[in-house]
């Protein structure tokens, strides 16, 4: 299953409860396959025998899922499934109030948009960091794929992506929020435990100082590769130990409080965008800026 299709999965599957509240006929109602039986909920008092007909609830079913749901979990966009695609853009064509910018441009009264695509390269610090995360997320994908718990994980896929999306604006998202575990600590990505003496490598995994020792000594190849993420593992053994931060003052605090300005590097996209600001900032001086902060991940 493509992760375009596990989306779809999910999202339709979140589309029932609109459709319930909607009272959408037939497609929120349970129906008796042996009986002319309909209702809107699922009446079974004695769990065995349906208050409104009698029969069994194996001889019920919703419409929703035998038409719809069930069809594209099983066969994708292809034959059964995409003949639930039509059905349900067939619905929500009928149920769905969409209003554009052009249609309503008259009583906004703003200019037309301009989407410009403006492409910028990572440095090499961000690109190692960035293929080391798409690394991980592609390989826990793959598991998920594998054991066919797709759908029971989207959420974990989704904070997968976001993270892919933090590490666009700044490696700092990524690096003190995502490499601890629940209760703030380090955790080693060779014995999985918690981090004894703990190293950073320049992918930016943390490791006990002596597990990545005894690895690196171990390895048969001159240039051992991480663990973790199969870039060639560049690490200092002899560099300090990285010092555990409080993570419940760390989700606390804001993250401008978080910034040591004697350390602290910029980014690729920071700079991208001072740069779009300082253009718009020379052709006018008045001019404003939409904040735009429900595109940007949660920090």
């Amino acid at each position: 299953m493509s992760p375009i299709s596990a989306t779809a999965n999910v999202q339709i599957g979140e589309l029932f409860s609109l459709l319930r509240f909607l009272e959408a006929d037939p497609f929120s109602f349970y129906f008796c396959k042996k009986c002319e039986c309909k209702d809107f909920h699922w009446n079974f008092s004695d769990k065995r025998h349906c208050d409104l007909c009698g029969h069994k609830p194996m001889d019920h079913t919703c419409w929703f899922n035998t038409e719809l749901l069930k069809p594209i979990q099983r066969f994708g966009a292809q034959g059964e499934g995409k003949e639930a695609f039509r059905k349900l853009y067939i619905l929500l064509k009928r149920i769905m109030l969409r209003r554009t910018k052009v249609e309503r441009a008259d009583d906004l009264g703003l200019p037309s948009r301009v989407v410009t695509i403006r492409r910028d390269l990572f440095n090499e610090e961000e690109e190692d960091l960035y293929e080391s995360i798409y690394g991980d997320a592609k390989r826990k994908f793959n598991t998920y794929v594998a054991a066919d718990v797709v759908l029971n994980n989207y959420a974990n896929i989704f904070q997968l992506i976001t993270r892919m999306r933090q590490m666009a604006d700044h490696p700092d998202l990524v690096l003190k929020k995502h490499q601890k575990d629940g209760e703030g600590t380090f955790v080693c990505r060779i014995c999985d435990d918690e981090a004894q003496d703990a190293i950073r490598s320049k992918c930016h995994h943390v490791f006990c100082r002596m597990c990545v020792t005894e690895y690196i000594e171990g390895s048969l190849d001159q240039n051992p590769v991480c663990p973790a993420c199969s870039l060639v593992l560049n690490i200092d053994l002899s560099a300090p130990a990285l010092d555990v931060v409080d993570e419940d003052a760390f989700k606390r605090g804001s993250i401008v409080n978080r910034i040591d300005m004697s350390t602290w590097r910029s980014s690729t996209k920071i700079e991208a965008l001072v740069e779009e600001l300082w253009k718009l900032r020379s052709r006018d001086c008045t001019i404003k800026v939409a904040d735009r902060s429900d595109l940007i991940p949660d920090l």
